[in-house]
């Protein structure tokens, strides 16, 4: 991965901090550069949408629209059903496609995945509750209190636990041991320094590093080619020599989930 450098530089303007829900798209990156940078782009003349058979990895491939890892062909392929697909994780038939859940665990602890919908409250066994299942687009299972529960994500204060809280940049109060909007200050070193969320999950306000602290950005001056899209959660890019935001609005909370669902799934193993 190009490593990322930052020539974070006074800002003096005195605006409002910069908030934004903003997603870039592959045609809107301009250089080859750019372009490969991104997961789910690719270079040809100009950037463009990867297909699925240009995914090599099973995990990227499952988290392409329309896209599902095939196991006997051992490649990406576009989705067809939810019936043609075997998986280790129950929580894995969910990634081939929404409509789809796990069914009965076969002998040899693999599921076949069917058509279906998740419904926190039905599930009995705790780590299946805590896989990263979602019931719909704003709600993901939780187990707490001896039960499977379906946890609000749209906002950051509707969310209960600090694993989901922190993943999605909101701030976790430990005195109060609630989710609260995300403050730059939380952020302790420059590396870190990025963005927030504010409270609605998928706008983020944007920090910047400034005489060792963390504050509110007010302007994208100081980002460079190297930094500018990934500093801003992906709703800036550097295009035409400068750190703009982007056109797109696809961003929102099912996108967000699965940026994290590798979090949750390494704290569930």
């Amino acid at each position: 991965m190009i490593a990322i450098i930052y020539f974070l530089f006074l800002i003096t303007k005195s605006t409002v901090s910069i908030s934004t829900n903003a997603f870039c798209e592959c045609q809107e990156f301009q250089t080859s550069i750019e372009c490969a940078q991104q997961k789910d782009c690719k270079w040809s003349t100009t950037c463009k949408d990867k297909i699925c058979n240009d995914f090599i990895e099973e995990s990227e491939c499952d988290r392409a629209f329309g896209c599902a890892w095939n196991n006997n062909l051992q490649q990406c392929t576009q989705f067809t059903s939810c019936s043609n697909y075997k998986v280790k994780m129950p929580q894995s038939c969910y990634l081939k496609d929404e409509t789809c859940i796990a069914g009965n665990k076969n002998s040899d602890g693999t599921y076949i995945c069917q058509q279906g919908t998740i419904i926190c409250n039905q599930i009995g066994d705790q780590k299946l509750c805590d896989s990263g299942l979602y019931q719909n687009q704003q709600e993901i299972c939780s187990y707490s209190q001896s039960s499977c529960l379906a946890i609000d994500i749209s906002k950051c204060s509707t969310i209960t636990e600090k694993i989901l809280c922190t993943s999605l940049k909101c701030s976790w109060s430990i005195s109060n041991q609630s989710c609260l909007v995300g403050t730059c200050s939380q952020y302790l070193s420059y590396d870190m320094c990025t963005y927030v969320s504010a409270e609605k999950i998928g706008t983020k306000i944007l920090c910047i590093w400034l005489n060792n602290s963390c504050i509110e950005a007010n302007d994208v001056s100081a980002l460079t080619s190297s930094n500018c899209f990934i500093n801003t959660g992906g709703s800036y890019a550097w295009i035409y020599g400068k750190c703009i935001e982007c056109n797109g609005i696809k961003f929102d909370t099912l996108f967000v989930l699965n940026v994290i669902l590798a979090v949750l799934i390494a704290f569930m193993l």
